[in-house]
């Protein structure tokens, strides 16, 4: 059973390594606010304490792993499992599906970072960015999320072999640009207007441009 000190170590280790990969956000998270009284509780900030604190910089961390793990997780991951489990159409796969898979998780990671240090919030729906994100791969396509959630399970497709796992992707691609269309879309045009307008005039929904679109 860990030790207190070992405990300790890895709560610096931590925080020693979430700076080098994401920046401090600019704001208050939810869930956060100053303490005037010199005993906090809970996860209020400090006294005095800045906003880019380490203790900020990690829930933030945590809470986008949890949108990652509660969203991407289920249907690129636990679902499939289970489809390929299931499926009785199941064929000899190819390897080859792995370089798919493995792009598309390194994409989805990407993207899951800028959300974090450009719009400052998280992939979950119930905790969107507070700023419109056109770093990254958004440059290319303003979807890049939901296109590298599709070549995960195609990827995976490939390497089991499972001609059902296709037909989930094919409902999975229908059911994204379902939401995307008549959710996301009018929710970003309301809240980030002009903005929102011009990005959407240069950079397509779906397939990616050839060159980065620059600001």
């Amino acid at each position: 059973m860990p030790t207190y000190k070992a405990i300790r170590k890895s709560k610096k280790l931590l925080w020693g390594i979430v700076p080098l990969f994401f920046k401090p956000p600019a704001h208050v998270p939810r869930g956060f606010a100053p303490v005037t009284s010199p005993k906090p509780c809970g996860f209020l900030l400090r006294q005095g304490a800045p906003l880019n604190s380490r203790r900020v910089r990690a829930k933030m961390l945590w809470r986008s792993i949890l949108a990652f793990l509660a969203l991407p997780g289920v249907f690129a991951g636990l679902v499939p499992y289970i489809l390929v489990g299931v499926d009785p159409w199941r064929k000899n796969g190819l390897m080859s599906g792995l370089i798919v898979l493995v792009g598309a998780i390194f994409g989805l990671l990407w993207c899951i970072r800028d959300f974090y240090a450009s719009g400052k919030g998280t992939l979950a729906p119930w905790e969107p960015p507070k700023q419109l994100v056109v770093v990254g791969l958004y440059r290319f396509t303003r979807n890049p999320m939901y296109l590298n959630v599709l070549t995960m399970v195609a990827g995976w497709a490939i390497v089991a072999g499972s001609p059902l796992l296709a037909v989930y992707v094919l409902c999975l691609a229908v059911a994204f640009h379902l939401r995307v269309l008549f959710q996301e879309e009018p929710w970003l045009a309301k809240q980030f207007g002009p903005e929102r307008e011009d990005y959407s005039t240069h950079v397509p929904r779906w397939v990616p441009r050839l060159s980065p679109w620059m600001k």
